[in-house]
């Protein structure tokens, strides 16, 4: 990602480039430190804080560089042509005062992530209506950006001015749901969100998680307990609710004391912690 990113022609756009090593366990950062061009601004974290915390970093080099524009993109990801330039485009025509991200891709025809449709009277949660249909479809209904209730985190432009007046991601959900979460804290605020349709990337999902052996584990707890987190936060849910999500108060606990080490073991624990308001880096 990071060599297309100094391979593409942007003309008289200016791209500083920082890369987060969050603390791998690894080699990583010596690895990073051969091969990364010159120009790329390359941190290790003391720790790994998570998606929001890694990108806090980035986000005070891009504000030692003086940049206009914090555009966020994840690491398993392969960009293609024009993909910052029609962010650029569409923040400037919604005059910087909207986040803007794109479309994910599973392959070049096919939508991974999309967005869903904004309607100001809903009160219900909808991510990614548009998963897994085909492009041109989007394209023909929106040929250059539509609203949304939220945006996906692999590739998000935010205009340093928003930023600057409304503060950024909470590091506390450690993993998943941090960028919808803003998204939806942003529009409370009069801060839209768009996607910018012809601005498109392939994106691997999970490209971070793959090496993990407990991976699975991981996703299943953040995913549940985050998502939950969302819909008490902004959408009504109670704690009752959550604790009793998606079994049953009773199941859940039963689950979490027998069950171990299994599925339904961390979405039940997800559940649970989320009703007890329990945050940040848990597994």
């Amino acid at each position: 990602m990071i060599k297309q990113l100094t391979d593409f022609e942007y003309s008289d756009i200016k791209i500083s480039i920082s890369v987060i090593d969050n603390a791998s366990p690894n080699d990583s950062f010596d690895q990073l430190k051969k091969h990364l061009p010159e120009p790329v601004h390359l941190f290790l974290a003391e720790a790994n804080e998570g998606y929001a915390a890694g990108h806090l970093l980035n986000l005070k080099d891009a504000k030692k560089n003086s940049a206009d524009y914090f555009w966020v993109l994840n690491s398993d990801i392969d960009l293609l042509e024009n993909v910052l330039p029609e962010l650029l485009k569409a923040s400037q025509e919604l005059e910087d005062q909207a986040i803007v991200g794109s479309v994910t891709l599973s392959d070049e025809s096919t939508i991974d992530f999309g967005g869903s449709e904004w309607n100001p009277n809903d009160t219900k949660f909808h991510y990614n209506d548009w998963k897994g249909k085909p492009m041109g479809e989007l394209l023909k209904k929106h040929p250059k950006y539509y609203r949304v209730q939220s945006l996906e985190g692999s590739s998000l432009l935010i205009p340093m001015n928003i930023i600057e007046k409304h503060g950024f991601m909470k590091t506390d959900f450690f993993m998943y749901g941090e960028e919808t979460d803003y998204c939806l804290r942003l529009d409370e605020k009069g801060i839209p969100s768009y996607v910018a349709t012809k601005s498109q990337l392939i994106h691997q999902n999970e490209g971070s998680l793959m090496q993990n052996s407990n991976a699975p584990n991981i996703k299943d707890y953040y995913r549940r307990r985050n998502h939950l987190r969302i819909q008490k936060e902004h959408f009504g849910m109670s704690s009752l609710e959550a604790f009793g999500y998606p079994d049953g108060v009773i199941q859940n606990l039963k689950t979490c004391i027998k069950g171990k080490n299994t599925k339904g073991y961390y979405f039940a624990l997800g559940s649970i912690h989320c009703a007890l308001n329990i945050k940040g880096k848990k597994i």
